[in-house]
């Protein structure tokens, strides 16, 4: 050892460079790297070679529109009001298209951190174009509302028959 005493001193100044860095910068680079992922989920441009992603004003629009505070929808969703709501603005709809609604119901509503998704089936007697204009109709509103599947079948008296599944997505805000 006498004879390589350079290396094994350089080896010893590393080691002890090493430790000294985790421990004074071992923290803040983890941080820094948590606060990187945020800023890249929420679709800021930290990296100058990855252009920024800019939410289109409608879109801002349309999310701000279909956006609860989170502790309302907690209350509504279990008070069964947004479900109630929604089946009233359903056939509100098919009303205005001259539908004659035979049966509404409530589906299954489930929720997540960030959403409740309400569902109902309508069974309506309509033509079909009756059926095309009512999907005009749910394209253009500005809540976010899902067709999630139909069936039309020939009824009794020429009309036709149509059974509608839909899910509307309701955001929940930051409390």
């Amino acid at each position: 050892m006498r004879r390589n005493w350079q290396a094994v001193l350089a080896i010893v100044l590393l080691a002890l460079f090493f430790a000294v860095h985790l421990v004074l910068f071992g923290g803040a680079a983890q941080s820094y790297q948590r606060a990187m992922r945020k800023a890249t989920d929420m679709g800021l441009a930290v990296d100058p070679s990855r252009p920024l992603v800019v939410t289109p004003p409608r879109v801002l629009v349309l999310l701000a529109a279909n956006m609860l505070p989170a502790g309302t929808t907690d209350f509504n969703r279990d008070a069964g009001t947004l479900a109630s709501s929604m089946l009233e603005e359903l056939t509100q709809l098919t009303q205005r298209h001259r539908m004659r609604v035979v049966i509404t119901e409530p589906g299954l509503t489930s929720q997540d951190s960030r959403s409740i998704q309400l569902r109902a089936h309508l069974r309506v007697q309509c033509t079909y174009a009756d059926f095309v204009a009512l999907l005009d109709d749910l394209a253009r509103e500005p809540s976010l509302i899902a067709v999630e599947r139909f069936s039309m079948t020939q009824g009794r008296d020429g009309r036709q028959l149509l059974d509608l599944w839909v899910t509307r997505f309701i955001l929940k805000g930051a409390q």
